[in-house]
C-alpha cells in the first residue's frame, strides 16, 4: 500500500481548541490509517473528499475537524499486475524521480502531528524513504513476486483520450505536470520536529504490500 508523498497541513483553532487537518493523500485503503490513528486516540475530525462516504461509515467523522483524500496512488496497479501476472498499467514518464510514502506509516504521523502543539499553523512534508523512478519501483514488485516485469505507459494524449469515458482520467490530464515535474520533498523540518517518525523502506514495504495483495486477491 503505497501512496506518492503529499505535504501535511495542521492548523488549531483558537476557539475550540481543536485539531483540524487538510491531508492530501489517498482515499479509501490507502487514506484508511489516517481516520483510523485519529479515531483510535480519541481525536476528532471531519472526513471529506471522494471517499467520504465510505470513510465516515467505517470510522465515524466529527464536524470540528476534517482529513481531506483523494484517489489512489499511480503505483497501485503494478502490485495487482505483479500478483496477476498481466501488464502493469503506468503514467508516463516512468523515468523521472518520485517519492512514495509507505501507507501504513501516515496514520501514526498524522497522529503525532496531532499530539505535538508546535506543529500546528504551518505545514509539514513528509518524503518517505527517498526518491524513486516508476521503472525501479515496478521493477522491484515483479521482481519481489517472481515475475519478470511488464508494463503498459500511458502518455498524456492517451489519458485525454480516455477521459472521455472515465472521469478520473481527465482529472490525470490536469495532474500530468506532476509526473513530468515531480515535485519532491524535502522533510528535514519534519524529522527535526518528530526525530521518531518513521519511513518504511522500499524493499520492506513492497514485500508487506504484494503479501497483502496476495491474500487479498486469491481470497
Amino acid at each position: 500500500m503505497f501512496t506518492e508523498q503529499r505535504s501535511v497541513a495542521s492548523e488549531k483553532s483558537e476557539e475550540l481548541l481543536m485539531p483540524a487537518f487538510a491531508l492530501f493523500g489517498a482515499s479509501g485503503q490507502t487514506g484508511g490509517p489516517i481516520p483510523k490513528a485519529l479515531s483510535g486516540a480519541g481525536m476528532q475530525y471531519r472526513v471529506v473528499g471522494r471517499n467520504r462516504q465510505a470513510l465516515e461509515t467505517e470510522f465515524g467523522s466529527d464536524p470540528l475537524a476534517e482529513v481531506v483524500t483523494w484517489n489512489p496512488g499511480v503505483v497501485h496497479d503494478v502490485f495487482v499486475a505483479a500478483v496477476q501476472g498481466r501488464r502493469a498499467n503506468l503514467i508516463g514518464p516512468i523515468d523521472t524521480p518520485h517519492q512514495f510514502v509507505y501507507v501504513p506509516d501516515i496514520g501514526p504521523l498524522s497522529l503525532a502531528l496531532a499530539q505535538e502543539p508546535r506543529a500546528y499553523g504551518q505545514p509539514w512534508q513528509f518524503a518517505g524513504s527517498g526518491t524513486i523512478t516508476q521503472r525501479e519501483f515496478a521493477r522491484r514488485v515483479f521482481e519481489k513476486a517472481g515475475r519478470d516485469p511488464k508494463f503498459m505507459v500511458a502518455n498524456k494524449a492517451m489519458l485525454r483520450m480516455l477521459g472521455f469515458f472515465n472521469p478520473l482520467m481527465r482529472e490525470l490530464v490536469e495532474m500530468h505536470y506532476l509526473q513530468t515535474n515531480p515535485v519532491i520533498m524535502d522533510d528535514s523540518g519534519l524529522r527535526a520536529l518528530l526525530p521518531e517518525i518513521h519511513a518504511t523502506g522500499y524493499d520492506d514495504g513492497i514485500a508487506q504490500t504484494l503479501s497483502t495483495m496476495q491474500a487479498s486477491i486469491v481470497s
